[in-house]
């Protein structure tokens, strides 16, 4: 179980970031085996799970289509580095009802200024 930072733009531009709780590893039914690792670094390429992320929602690996940077097909999103490819993981890891008793609720934080790029 760890700690990570999930960035994105809004529909407004700007940047926004999260802190988002990870766990990795093997999930079966037999077992869990969970470690923590430096440098998960995972690219989103789909709207809707980037939405997701932003919400606070629960991601499971096994729910979308992850692949590494060297394999060419359509995936919400690339592992960079961190894991390897045939692990799994969890973001927003945590249960809820424990964020909201320990008022530990993550907070998206976002910058007021928009990039102006002309």
């Amino acid at each position: 179980m760890g700690e990570g930072k999930y960035q994105a733009k809004n529909a407004q531009g700007q940047e926004c970031s999260i802190e988002v709780p990870v766990a990795i590893g093997s999930f079966s039914q037999a077992n869990i085996g969970i470690h923590s690792t430096q440098g998960l670094m995972i690219a989103i390429t789909n709207p809707r799970l980037s939405e997701a992320i932003l919400e606070g929602q629960r991601i499971h690996s096994d729910d979308w289509v992850f692949s590494t940077k060297e394999e060419r097909k359509k995936v919400d999103g690339y592992i960079v580095s961190g894991i390897a490819a045939d692990e799994g993981f969890i973001l927003n890891s945590r249960r809820r009802w424990i964020s909201w008793l320990l008022d530990a609720e993550p907070q998206v934080i976002c910058n007021t200024e928009v990039a102006n790029h002309s």
